[in-house]
Order: structure tokens, then sequence, then C-alpha cells
């Protein structure tokens, strides 16, 4: 019974250190987590079609989230969302919440 014991705890020590070193729970599948840099910058990318480095509201149309929100987006008027608008508002309005 001591070797199971045994096993079990190292086991356990071995199954959090995956976690912590970005193997665990909560990552998508390329490993970023929900709502991280990094896929706040796919969505981005996906959303700017012409991959101009801006979201037009022509392109914001097909997402229903950016295109309720676009005025709380486009922080300064200009009529685009630039990349730090877009992780303002993936902050403010995270996806998931109301699509």
């Amino acid at each position: 019974m001591d070797k199971r014991l045994v096993a079990l705890a190292v086991a356990a020590v071995f199954g959090t250190a995956a976690v912590a070193a970005g193997g665990g729970a909560g990552k998508g599948e390329m490993g970023a987590q929900a709502g991280s840099p990094e896929e706040t910058q796919a969505r981005f990318q996906e959303i700017d079609a012409n991959q101009d480095g801006y979201i037009s509201m022509q392109e914001a149309e097909e997402h229903q989230r950016l295109k309720d929100h676009w005025t709380a987006a486009d922080q300064n008027a200009d009529g685009q969302v630039d990349e730090a608008e877009f992780s303002a508002f993936e902050e403010q309005y995270p996806a998931g919440e109301s699509e």
C-alpha cells in the first residue's frame, strides 16, 4: 500500500508540473489560454480580412459582438479598430458572453 501511495504522490507532483508548464486544462489547440494575447491577436487577424492592421466597419459586419459594440471598440472614433483598441474591447466584452 505504501508503494501505491508513493506512486500517487509522484503522479500528482508531475501532473501539477505539466499544468504549470503549459500543458494543462483551459488550453486551446495551439496552447493559448482563452483570452490570451495570442488568441486575441488571432481573432483580430481573422476579422481584419484585408490585413491592413485595422478592422473596418465593413469587416466588423460579419462579427455580431464587435458590430453590436462598435462605438466602444472604436475608442478614438476614427471609423476603424486597431489592434490595441481590439485588445481593450476583448477585455471589456470577452468572446462568448454575448455571442
